[in-house]
């Protein structure tokens, strides 16, 4: 079952962005691993070989794995990749060694098809996400670089973060600006910060929330119409928050 959830969320997010026609400029791959088979296959039906494919496809992908303990890590036997799998091979114009040899990962057991071996394989860049998860990740996929020191493994990290200023909508700050301290945005880590937060009226929070939801759904997806059902379910965002 697993295998099939990952086979349908790869192949399906790229069908998604054909169908709203959206540019793709650089692919960031987290749970979606099987996105760069379905991109290769794009390629080499447009008449690339699979290796030219696979540089192009690599050039543009980035990979962050989130995971430091090998459990995490779904790997998959030969045979069930044969059964859900069985002409994906032909469809990139390789043998199916080759198509296995992809992210062949060897276990106890027996050798494995590891999407995480995959995404490494396939992306151009890659990173844990923290200082520590990057070094734990270089020490557990430094098989895939024998030549390699181990501080030269090509796996680096970005801390998990945002600034809050640059992230957070500007209707947002102003309201922030009215009801929490004024230095609330040096101490966002400081719970007493928050603690003012429930004196913002529900309906003053999502009549900034409502039209911000539709504006990213419209401006930055192209689905102009969306507006529509929102507002015929009388602000479908409230109802989803618990308010109605």
């Amino acid at each position: 079952m697993k295998l099939r959830v990952d086979a349908y969320v790869g192949v399906s997010s790229r069908y998604v962005e054909r169908i709203l026609d959206l540019p793709r400029v650089v692919a960031f791959l987290t749970v979606v691993d099987l996105l760069v088979l379905e991109r290769s296959r794009e390629l080499v039906e447009s008449g690339l070989s699979f290796d030219e494919a696979r540089e192009i496809v690599r050039d543009t992908s980035v990979f962050t794995t989130h995971t430091p303990v090998p459990a995490g890590h779904d790997a998959f036997p030969f045979q069930m990749m044969d059964r859900y799998f069985p002409d994906w091979h032909d469809r990139l114009k390789i043998t199916r060694e080759e198509f296995l040899d992809l992210a062949r990962q060897d276990q106890s057991w027996g050798p494995t098809f590891s999407m995480t071996v995959l995404a490494l394989k396939m992306s151009g860049k890659h990173n844990g996400v923290s200082k520590l998860h990057g070094e734990v990740s270089r020490k557990m996929w430094s098989w895939l670089w024998p030549k390699k020191k181990l501080s030269e493994i090509p796996i680096t990290h970005v801390t998990n973060g945002i600034h809050t200023e640059t992230w957070l909508a500007p209707e947002l700050k102003t309201l922030f600006d009215r009801y929490l301290p004024s230095n609330w945005v040096m101490s966002i880590d400081d719970p007493a910060t928050w603690e003012n937060i429930e004196r913002i009226p529900d309906e003053e929070l999502w009549d900034i929330i409502d039209p911000l939801v539709v504006e990213a759904l419209t401006q930055h997806h192209g689905l102009d119409d969306l507006s529509v059902p929102l507002e015929a379910e009388g602000h479908m965002s409230r109802e989803w928050g618990g308010l109605k």
